[in-house]
């Protein structure tokens, strides 16, 4: 079975049905503008989607992401996510729908979701590493970054890189302790 499906969900949408254990999300126009709270709210949306269903109760979830500024200053979020064990979600969208609190009542943060899947030829690795150097491209991140490979963020200027996962600043190949 394909990682993912499109079909008809009526009045001409289409249900994106995903069966993976890793994919890419892209929420554009955001209302959230503090990564920390998207996070937040992210992850326990994810978390109640998961509990709904018994298969998928005791799934775990790593979240890698960062936030990026429209023009007109409207945050949007790329963000990857590995489960620990493949899901099955038939109306993928609104599983992966960040669910936060405005004044007072729960609502849905974005209906703009764009959900990337890995390509068949494509490893876990591969995957996990070229999604998350394209997301941990302009360096606000948040989450952990998932597998072993880390992602090196170059500042133009100085020269120097900080990698998330050991908190080191390398100069042209050579250590130095952080600032």
């Amino acid at each position: 079975m394909g990682a993912s499906i499109a079909r008809k969900a009526g009045k001409g949408r289409r249900d994106f049905v995903l069966c993976a254990d890793v994919v890419f999300v892209t929420y554009t126009r955001s209302r959230v503008y503090d990564k920390e709270e998207f996070h937040r709210s992210l992850t326990q949306s994810l978390t109640d989607s998961l509990a709904r269903v018994k298969a998928t109760s005791k799934v775990a979830v790593e979240i890698f992401g960062s936030r990026e500024l429209h023009s007109d200053g409207t945050p949007h979020y790329h963000v990857v996510l590995r489960f620990s064990a493949r899901i099955y979600w038939p109306r993928a969208r609104q599983s992966l729908s960040v669910w936060i609190v405005v004044d007072g009542e729960k609502v849905v943060d974005t209906n703009s979701i764009n959900i990337r899947k890995k390509r068949r030829s494509e490893s876990v690795a591969e995957f996990l590493y070229s999604v998350q150097t394209y997301v941990a491209k302009g360096g606000d991140v948040f989450g952990g970054w998932i597998g072993g490979r880390a992602v090196l963020a170059r500042d133009p200027v100085d020269g120097l890189a900080r990698t998330e996962e050991y908190g080191a600043l390398t100069l042209r190949g050579r250590q130095h302790s952080a600032k």
